[in-house]
Parts: C-alpha cells; sequence; structure tokens
C-alpha cells in the first residue's frame, strides 16, 4: 500500500485536467491497451511493483524476464479483462494515470494449488518517441494492507 501512496502523490499533478483526445496519450489509447496485453506498452525504463516480485523491478527487458520465470510456475493462468476505473491525461496528452482492479487466477504447477484473488493496479503513463508509454505500474492485493 505504502507504494502505491507514492504514485499516488505523483498522480495529483493531474488532479483536475481535462481529458486529452489527442496527443500520444489519450483515454481511449489506455482503454484500448488494458484490454489487451500491456507487456507492448511498457517503457523501456518502466518501474514495476508487483506483490508477485520480492522487490520492484526497473526496465522493461528485466519485468519481462521476471514475469517469464513467473508464469512458467502457473498453469491456467487468466488476468483480466483489465479496464480501468479512472484514467486522467494530462491537456498536453504527455502523461496520464490509471488505476482499476483485475481478476487473476491460476493453478500453481508444483502441487496444482488454484489461486484466484483481485489486484488493485495503478499506471502512470509518459510519451516516449511519440508514442504513449507505461512508465511505472504498480499492483497490490485488494485488502492486503
Amino acid at each position: 500500500m505504502q507504494n502505491l501512496a507514492i504514485l499516488a502523490v505523483f498522480a495529483t499533478f493531474f488532479s483536475g485536467t481535462a481529458i486529452a483526445q489527442k496527443g500520444p496519450c489519450t483515454e481511449q489509447l489506455i482503454r484500448d491497451t488494458n484490454a489487451k496485453h500491456v507487456g507492448g506498452a511498457l517503457a523501456d525504463d518502466v518501474y514495476v511493483v508487483s506483490p508477485a516480485y520480492n522487490e520492484p523491478v526497473i526496465g522493461r527487458a528485466e519485468a519481462e524476464r521476471v514475469g517469464k520465470i513467473i508464469h512458467s510456475q502457473r498453469t491456467n493462468e487468466s488476468n483480466g479483462p483489465n479496464p480501468p476505473d479512472h484514467i486522467v491525461v494530462a491537456p498536453s496528452g504527455d502523461m496520464a494515470y490509471a488505476y482499476g482492479t483485475r481478476h487473476i487466477s491460476f493453478n500453481e504447477k508444483q502441487g496444482g494449488k488454484h489461486v484466484e484473488f483481485k489486484n488493485v493496479y495503478l499506471q502512470v503513463w509518459k510519451v516516449v518517441d511519440g508514442a504513449c508509454k507505461i512508465a511505472a505500474t504498480m499492483t497490490e492485493r485488494e485488502g492486503q494492507h
């Protein structure tokens, strides 16, 4: 929860801003990206905090490497849908944040235990080389403190 609070402070820079309909970051792009797998939208220097990781992960390559290890330990994984509950885009369209919940379920390969829970997430988006990318994402199991 402390990590989500850090990004929430950052997100206050956007409070009261209008939704940008032009520019790389738009509400529709963020909704569409979250409807699919967001991996392709990660910035090269993304900062990822997740209960699945032992510590924060920095960088797209490292996030993908750690993600592969985690996913290799699971079967029948379901990770969505992932619609944001709220999106705020800077009027310039160069930054945004989104938050929401997603349902996750999987079976552990070792032992076959079924695991199911909801995650809350916060994403911060920025423009990189003219495209809107995820600069930071933090998740936490709902109800965990």
